[in-house]
């Protein structure tokens, strides 16, 4: 073998090496299998998210619209493979008022949702209170049938999609990765200009709530900017 040969061999054995290395998990990130709590290796665990409950009619609307920001964030994350929601019918779900802080509680489903191939179980329960709404978010292992992660969130009717975002960062968090959910983009647009001159706008990480934070036509800024 030529000494080129050889050189042009130990290049390709290193690009390998450094392929394989960058396919494999991180295995000793800390922050994310100490935070998990249940030492899972790659890939990501599956996770179910069923739609919250509530036992006020008068904030099912509210009750529906933030399932679906949270499930769609945390759809997003590449920390989870959802389980596909057709397969929750095949599970008993917990009736509204379940005592989730019973550790000794048999009647939360860790079979079913074992079944369906499920490692992780993030469900939770709202209510109203005036303009408030609470929510309240649990996180099931599946694999040692206990409730790991408990929290209580609460924010106005007004604000759905914020207090959604907010619930799926702090879950994320809880699991030791960093969500984007409630990040913004700025981005240059001339829509509802009447020269032709761009604005500032700005939105949420999934392209919704887009509004503008500066009127270039009149030389402002929005003070809203200073806050993102």
């Amino acid at each position: 073998m030529t000494r080129a040969s050889a050189l042009l061999s130990l290049i390709l054995v290193a690009g390998a090496t450094s392929v394989r290395s960058q396919n494999q998990a991180p295995v000793d990130d800390d922050s994310f299998y100490t935070r998990c709590f249940l030492g899972w290796q790659w890939p990501a665990p599956s996770v179910a998210i069923p739609e919250l409950a509530t036992a006020s009619s008068n904030v099912m609307a509210d009750t529906v619209e933030l399932y679906r920001v949270l499930f769609e964030d945390l759809s997003f994350a590449p920390a989870f493979r959802i389980v596909n929601p057709e397969r929750y019918a095949l599970v008993e779900t917990p009736e509204v008022g379940f005592d989730y802080h019973d550790m000794n509680s048999k009647s939360f489903d860790y079979h079913g949702w074992k079944s369906i191939g499920t490692d992780v179980v993030i469900d939770g329960t709202v209510s109203s209170e005036g303009q408030l709404l609470h929510v309240e978010i649990h996180v099931h292992s599946v694999s040692s049938e206990e409730t790991i992660f408990a929290k209580r969130y609460t924010g106005r009717h007004t604000a759905i999609r914020k207090l959604a975002h907010y619930i799926s960062d702090d879950t994320l968090n809880s699991f030791g990765w960093t969500s984007v959910a409630t990040t913004h983009i700025a981005f240059a647009s001339d829509r509802d200009s009447e020269n032709g001159r761009p604005s500032l706008w700005l939105m949420d990480y999934d392209g919704a709530d887009q509004h503008p934070i500066t009127n270039l036509e009149l030389g402002r800024t929005a003070r809203s900017f200073v806050n993102v």
